[in-house]
This record gives structure tokens, C-alpha cells and sequence, in this order.
């Protein structure tokens, strides 16, 4: 029996900067993760964790993508979060036994692709052209 791994689905396989429903997919996937999810699921169990897969038709968007990318006919997506020995998310906080984030960390945190300008406000160009994915 393999191991699970809870992978996001927006933000960590799926540039998301489109985002439509849960069951429209649109877009290219994150740099370098076809490579990374390939070589993952040869040890691991990869299981997909993203709030598109509450609804039966987007759960079957997600499967349907991971195929049409790559060899992931065995991953599953779902709403729920499993037991695992990781999960990787864009949006995560990474708790360390006291390092609660505070109101104003909360109100700073966003996912990698995207970042704020000298105003505060969102600036996805900026953040998406340093990692070389300039959204359309």
C-alpha cells in the first residue's frame, strides 16, 4: 500500500488565473509539476485536494485534465481531506507548534503566483513574469 500525498489542484498543478466553475478547466499546467506528479506517484499515492471537486462534475473536470496531461489515470480527486504524510498547497501557513499567523500575516498571504504591488494591490502580471508565466 502506497502512502497518500495531498496535492492542491489550483495554484499548485493548474494555473487558475481563469477561473470560471468548478467544472470549466482552462489553462496550462504550474511549470515543471507533470514532471514532479510522474515521479511522485511511482512511490507515493497522489490524491488531488481541491473545494472544485465538491461537485461530481468538477471532481470529473479534474480527473478528466490530469489525464489529458500526462499519465495520472489512477489519481483521484476529492473535496475531503484525507489522511496523508503531506499536503501541498499554494495557500498554506506552515504551523511549527507556536507560530500562529496573526490578523495582518492572514491578510498578507498569497498563493506564489501572485503578489502586491507598491499600493497593496494585486499585481498577477508581476509575481507570474518572475517565474517566467505571463497570464493572458
Amino acid at each position: 500500500m502506497r502512502l497518500p500525498v495531498c496535492v492542491d489542484f489550483d495554484g499548485v498543478i493548474h494555473l487558475s488565473e481563469n477561473y470560471r466553475s468548478p467544472d470549466v478547466i482552462e489553462g496550462d499546467p504550474v511549470p515543471g509539476v507533470l514532471g514532479w506528479l510522474e515521479h511522485l506517484q511511482e512511490r507515493y499515492e497522489v490524491v488531488v485536494l481541491s473545494t472544485r471537486a465538491e461537485s461530481v462534475a468538477g471532481k470529473l473536470a479534474i480527473e478528466r485534465w490530469l489525464v489529458a496531461h500526462g499519465p495520472f489515470g489512477g489519481v483521484r480527486a476529492t473535496a475531503v481531506k484525507v489522511p496523508a504524510l503531506v499536503y501541498v498547497d499554494d495557500r498554506g501557513w506552515r504551523f511549527t507548534g507556536s507560530n500562529f499567523p496573526s490578523p495582518e500575516d492572514v491578510h498578507r498571504a498569497l498563493p506564489w503566483h501572485k503578489e502586491r504591488d507598491a499600493r497593496g494591490r494585486l499585481d498577477v502580471r508581476a509575481a507570474a513574469s518572475a517565474v517566467g508565466v505571463l497570464p493572458e
